[in-house]
C-alpha cells in the first residue's frame, strides 16, 4: 500500500474516532446529568464513562502505532492523548474501588 494513501486514510479516521469518542462522552453525560451521588444511574454513568475512556486509549494506541509504522509526528501526539486518557481510567478506576 502506498504510504501517502495510509497517511490519508488515518488522517481521515483519526479525528473522525477521536470526535466519536467525544460526541458519546458528551450524550453519556447529558444523559445521566441529574443523578445523585451514589444512586444506581451515578453509577452506571462512571462505568459508562470509564468504558468511553478505555475505548479511546486504546483507539489511540492503535493510532500511535499506525503513525509509528510510517514514521509520523502524529504518533506522538496520539500517544500523549492515549497515555493522558489511560492514566484518567486507572485513576477512576481505583478511587472508586
Amino acid at each position: 500500500m502506498n504510504i501517502s494513501m495510509l497517511s490519508i486514510i488515518l488522517g481521515i479516521t483519526g479525528p473522525l474516532g477521536l470526535l466519536t469518542l467525544l460526541i458519546l462522552a458528551g450524550i453519556i453525560t447529558r444523559r445521566y446529568w441529574g443523578s445523585r451521588t451514589g444512586s444506581l444511574r451515578w453509577h452506571t454513568r462512571n462505568l459508562r464513562l470509564k468504558q468511553i475512556a478505555a475505548l479511546a486509549s486504546f483507539f489511540c494506541l492503535a493510532m500511535a502505532g499506525s503513525y509509528g509504522v510510517i514514521q509520523e509526528i502524529w504518533a506522538f501526539i496520539y500517544l500523549i492523548i492515549a497515555l493522558k486518557t489511560g492514566t484518567w481510567w486507572i485513576r477512576i478506576a481505583i478511587s472508586q474501588r
